[in-house]
């Protein structure tokens, strides 16, 4: 069901949590989705998979009224794009998140909040990011991982890495500066849902790609 939907800047972000079965996801969108699409969703195999996979359909037809069949695109690197809107999408275990605008890449991510990112964040922290932030607060853990993964679906095709690349400035109340290759600046903007973590932001300009190499 959806149970938030709210305006930041020039994008709208839409909140569902998945309370459904499969069968009821699937009778609220199946009518709008192209043939290919629907191909796409039978290959699924997992139930939990196909309905973050309807979910995050019915937010895009709520959130542009869409009232013909569309789909939903990706590039070579998976980055989500609907004709006529810049996208992005994220999904934990109940929860499914869609970002749209008209004229702003953004970027979504939520997390649930669980021991296992404290256990990994060597893999996502560099030294610097742990003696500011340390690494014993599975929610500030939580929140360093989901904003990295917010200011990575906005500037990389897939070869920003999280730790080099992505740099966690300064954390204030709901919000947070992150640094990009040491000269591109984002501000993101986090909450807290029960036991999970949403950060979502979007580009001030012409969005970079990045090569690892470089």
């Amino acid at each position: 069901m959806l149970v938030e939907s709210f305006k930041y800047f020039d994008a709208e972000i839409f909140i569902w949590k998945l309370t459904e079965d499969l069968e009821e996801l699937y009778l609220q969108i199946y009518k709008f989705l192209k043939k290919c699409e629907l191909e796409d969703f039978e290959k699924i195999k997992s139930e939990q998979r196909k309905k973050e996979w309807l979910a995050v359909r019915i937010l895009l037809k709520i959130a542009t009224n869409r009232q013909n069949k569309f789909q939903v695109f990706y590039n070579d690197s998976k980055k989500p794009s609907l004709e006529g809107y810049y996208i992005s999408i994220s999904h934990s275990v109940d929860y499914v998140c869609v970002m749209v605008s008209k004229d702003k890449i953004c970027g979504i991510d939520v997390q649930q909040i669980t021991d296992k990112t404290l256990k990994l964040s060597h893999k996502f922290l560099s030294d610097s990011e742990i003696k500011k932030f340390g690494n014993n607060d599975v929610k500030i853990a939580t929140l360093l991982w989901s904003l990295k993964e917010t200011a990575f679906k906005i500037y990389s095709i897939g070869n920003l890495p999280f730790i080099e690349g992505i740099n966690i400035v300064e954390i204030n109340e709901n919000s947070a500066e992150i640094l990009l290759k040491n000269y591109i600046n984002i501000k993101a903007n986090y909450r807290f849902i029960n036991d999970y973590c949403l950060t979502y932001a979007i580009a001030d300009d012409k969005p970079l790609y990045f090569d690892r190499n470089n």
